[in-house]
């Protein structure tokens, strides 16, 4: 029983593969992955800083954590927006190469 579901997978994924004989999405660039690790240590950061707003605040440092969760919400939206615009363009510019380039 187990072979006909593998036989089965195999089918699948080679009609699959018959119809997309190219990668879908880009190779990741050196610049796309700072961009990219920069946002996810950003995003943990703020997740950080507000899933920890209550004890921050009743310390000194409560004066400037809105100051620094808003820098860091900000940027953020900006590295993710460039970050987005540079994978778009890096995935078209993908997707109509010429095969051996």
């Amino acid at each position: 029983m187990g072979w006909r579901i593998i036989a089965a997978l195999r089918r699948w994924k080679s009609a699959l593969v018959e119809r997309l004989p190219v990668p879908m999405a880009a190779p990741e660039t050196p610049h796309l992955r700072s961009l990219r690790m920069v946002l996810v240590v950003e995003l943990m950061l703020l997740g950080l800083l507000t899933a920890a707003w209550e004890p921050i605040a009743s310390t000194s440092l409560g004066r400037i954590a809105p100051f620094a969760w808003l820098v860091l919400a900000l940027n953020a939206l900006i590295v993710g927006t460039r970050w987005l615009v540079v994978k778009i363009r890096a995935d078209n510019a993908w997707a109509v190469r010429v095969p051996g380039e």
